[in-house]
């Protein structure tokens, strides 16, 4: 019997969520997770990539994360949904990095907003992410909430979040840390609606 793709949701057994996936597949309205797409973490206190996918089972360049499979902190993928299955061969695992260890430490989460560290494309050679703004109460996801996302090279992404409560795409040529504010409201503190999210939009 096949394994559960896993989708933009399915949680980890440290207690973190998968918040990135291909947009354009999905199982149920669902974005699939990949090599690459991240996971937030409050065990390990960051977001992290999925390290493993499928070598035969490839979306959007990238092989597809099953349940089972890792993330760079360590955690699990738990799948969620029976409506995708795929046979893992032995053999047939994909990793990207070398598998982490329990003593290898991650890096901080700061005051200002989530740190994240961007997912690789290894056939496009980029490195691409967004998050995924939800309200720290509720876990919902907030449409329509205007965010800036800051790359530890100086450049700034502003935006509003789409339906799904997902920022736009951001890439770079290389590794970089991302920090989102979100609601970002340019130096205008008048309003503070959906002010519970918070800057740690990852809830991480």
């Amino acid at each position: 019997m096949g394994r559960p793709v896993i989708v933009l949701g399915d949680a980890t057994d440290h207690g973190g969520r998968v918040i990135g996936g291909d947009m354009s597949t999905n199982v149920d309205g669902k974005p699939i997770a990949r090599v690459g797409d991240m996971v937030s973490c409050p065990k390990c206190k960051g977001t992290f990539p999925i390290i493993e996918g499928v070598v035969d089972t490839i979306f959007s360049t990238q092989p597809v994360a099953v349940h089972g499979h890792k993330t760079a902190c360590g955690a699990t993928l738990i799948g969620s949904q029976t409506l995708l299955l795929v046979h893992v061969a032995a053999g047939n695992v994909y990793r990207s990095v070398p598998a982490p260890t329990t003593s290898k430490s991650s890096p901080p989460v700061g005051d200002g907003g989530s740190d994240a560290r961007e997912s690789r494309d290894e056939q496009a050679h980029q490195y691409d992410m967004h998050f995924l703004v939800q309200d720290k109460q509720t876990g919902q996801p907030l449409r329509q909430i205007r965010y800036k996302i800051t790359l530890s090279n100086g450049k700034t992404s502003l935006g509003y979040t789409d339906d799904n409560g997902l920022t736009q795409t951001v890439s770079a040529d290389s590794a970089l840390t991302a920090t989102i504010e979100a609601p970002y409201y340019d130096n205008d503190p008048a309003s503070d609606a959906y002010a519970n999210c918070g800057p740690d939009t990852c809830n991480c």
